[in-house]
């Protein structure tokens, strides 16, 4: 494994995960030395956070591929095959991602696993906006979108609740 590159894994959306996991058991049989997927945390309705993959339907790997053919990547499950490999599966048109994307991608990873501007939100929870075209108001939260950095809240506006959508740093509890 001397010619160790980064390469982008196409999968079936959905399963980026899994086929991490599946790699990490089958290491000896499939000789890559690291995997990547990048994560959202993700906020279900009842307020239970969990993940989610950033770039839904790649992954990406560390290997020597000259290795391999076309026939070994296609054993990992839900695999789709090297992102620029064409139809000919010519294994030498894959594109390799430079060093310094990954080291954003990695950078990425940790930033979205500790974002938490201004605290943990929750569905429910009663906050007040403190900046921008609506600070003063107090509301509840109906939606959160970290991926995003902003909430939906439910505001009484005219004596009516109305929703508006503001950023995170523009809320405290």
């Amino acid at each position: 494994m001397s010619d160790l590159r980064w390469y982008t894994l196409k999968v079936k959306t959905g399963k980026e995960l899994y086929v991490k996991e599946w790699l990490k058991e089958n290491k000896n049989e499939i000789e890559i030395d690291d995997v990547i997927v990048p994560v959202n945390q993700k906020y279900k309705k009842n307020g239970t956070k969990g993940e989610v993959a950033a770039f839904g339907g790649y992954i990406f790997v560390k290997m020597n591929l000259f290795n391999y053919g076309i026939s070994d990547l296609k054993k990992i499950p839900y695999s789709k095959g090297l992102l620029g490999v064409n139809k000919n599966n010519d294994i030498r048109d894959a594109i390799s991602v430079k060093k310094k994307d990954i080291d954003k991608i990695l950078n990425y990873n940790r930033s979205s696993s500790t974002s938490s501007v201004g605290g943990t939100y929750h569905i429910g929870d009663e906050v007040s906006v403190i900046a921008g075209p609506f600070s003063n108001f107090k509301g509840v939260i109906d939606k959160i979108s970290y991926d995003l950095q902003k909430v939906q809240l439910s505001v009484m506006f005219f004596s009516r609740p109305t929703i508006i959508s503001v950023d995170l740093n523009q809320i405290q509890k």
